[in-house]
């Protein structure tokens, strides 16, 4: 059966479907979902990340890994764990970076989280040579590990499911209301976005948010906040750090203008735009991530964070620019020169990837301070 068709029974049986759900079926389920079945990296996918982009990403990242591992005083067995690995080119980037460092990649044990079984056959191979100790989970509370820790997500938490919610306003008794996005089916037989009543006792991050405008949306993934969670417990037990980065903002609720409170739900396929409720299970979904949210709930776990900043000053004070010029050094090649400032573009600048794309790290102390976040604004568990 068809992904759409499952959708649909669903529908008829419940008379809607949230965007949540929507999301957790069409994207991760075990029923034929969009990250089981379809290989979404690459041209020939839906997508390109980072680390696709440029080895030079990947260099960066394991100058930051590097430089955490001296931090936590260079311990002889250290855990790095990747959330949603994709094809593994992050990590073998940061192994093939970091290999000269002996004390280092001989402390190393890789921790995959990934449910795409074909995404996991290609992780194997392209990892192998590397001949560093492997083992995947499904999920972040299914990681076991014990030794220091280092954790990296990298366009993960955008993929997490999303509840949304609009605000409306009584205009003659000016009572407030929050109503839940969901998917109906219409006369026609055609899937539409409609709403249903919540309760705004069920999500205390919607009382942060009486100033919304009428009609304004808001987005809460409580996914994200339980895998925040996991992944603070796993720091706060064992040490160490994690970077997240991804697309999204960092906006406190005091802060946040009319204009910020919209749906940034979207889908992707063959690298282009993509009617939502089209070819459900086929195509990319995907919203942007609250770095505020994130920060706040490492730190009522009673973890230190860093940032946000931008991937364009991260990557800069990580050094890709003198990555850069040592590799047109080396290859005087001029077409290869330009293909490596294209590359460069992509990652760091702001019609690109630079600015919309953010960072934010996290440790497990405050004498933890990890690179790049040096004069970033950190918040720890008072």
């Amino acid at each position: 059966m068809e992904m759409e068709q499952h959708i649909r029974q669903i529908i008829r049986s419940e008379n809607n479907i949230t965007v949540e759900n929507l999301m957790s079926i069409v994207m991760e389920s075990r029923y034929n979902s969009y990250y089981r079945i379809q290989q979404p990296l690459g041209k020939a996918g839906d997508f390109i990340t980072a680390p696709e982009i440029s080895q030079m990403f990947g260099e960066m990242i394991g100058i930051w890994c590097i430089d955490l591992w001296h931090k936590l005083n260079r311990p002889q067995k250290i855990d790095l764990i990747e959330l949603g690995p994709g094809k593994g080119t992050l990590l073998c980037d940061i192994l093939n970076a970091t290999r000269h460092i002996k004390k280092f990649s001989t402390a190393i044990s890789l921790t995959l989280v990934e449910i795409n079984c074909s995404l996991k056959k290609i992780q194997q191979d392209n990892l192998l040579s590397f001949n560093v100790p492997i083992k995947w989970v499904k999920s972040v509370n299914h990681i076991v590990s014990s030794y220091p820790t280092i954790i990296l997500a990298n366009e993960f938490f955008d993929a997490l499911p999303i509840k949304q919610y609009i605000k409306k306003i009584n205009q003659q008794s000016g009572q407030i209301n929050w109503l839940e996005r969901v998917v109906k089916i219409d006369n026609n037989n055609k899937l539409y976005f409609d709403t249903i009543d919540a309760d705004i006792n069920e999500n205390k991050f919607l009382k942060l948010h009486n100033n919304a405008p009428n009609g304004g949306v808001l987005e809460i993934s409580p996914v994200q906040h339980q895998t925040i969670q996991a992944v603070s417990n796993l720091l706060k037990k064992n040490g160490g750090g994690g970077l997240i980065i991804d697309y999204g903002y960092d906006i406190s609720p005091e802060q946040r203008k009319n204009y910020q409170y919209n749906s940034s739900l979207q889908a992707v396929k063959h690298h282009q735009y993509h009617p939502l409720l089209e070819n459900l299970g086929r195509a990319d979904l995907s919203a942007h991530v609250d770095f505020w949210s994130l920060k706040n709930i490492a730190v009522a776990e009673g973890i230190v964070s860093f940032g946000s900043i931008s991937q364009n000053v991260l990557l800069h004070k990580l050094g890709i620019k003198t990555r850069l010029n040592m590799l047109k050094q080396i290859n005087s090649d001029e077409n290869l020169a330009s293909k490596l400032d294209l590359q460069y573009n992509r990652l760091t600048s702001v019609q690109a990837m630079g600015e919309l794309f953010k960072a934010i790290a996290i440790t497990s102390a405050p004498s933890i301070i990890p690179l790049g976040f040096y004069n970033s604004n950190y918040n720890s568990f008072k």
